[in-house]
């Protein structure tokens, strides 16, 4: 529920960060539970035939916390979207 709650994440499972430690080398973003499948399948993709290669997966929930408040009212400031990461 956590990744709901904040309507982005990081889809653990298809992240190499955790695993690997540091920055990652290509950051994959989704929206939408096709998409979300897809970009998982080429993470896995990346890391099977790229070795060493660090992938971070982000999978946005909700498409209007991309907005600033003032334009949507899921729209969170500037200072809670640096937040997230």
């Amino acid at each position: 529920m956590r990744h709901s709650n904040i309507a982005r994440g990081r889809i653990h499972v298809a992240v190499c960060n955790q695993r690997c430690g540091g920055e990652p080398d290509v950051v994959m973003a989704c929206a939408g539970d096709v998409p979300t499948i897809e970009t998982c399948a080429a993470s896995w993709l990346l890391q099977k035939h790229v070795p060493g290669i660090k992938v971070r997966v982000v999978n946005v929930v909700d498409l209007m916390t991309l907005m600033f408040p003032d334009k949507h009212v899921h729209g969170w400031t500037k200072c809670r979207q640096c937040a997230v990461h």
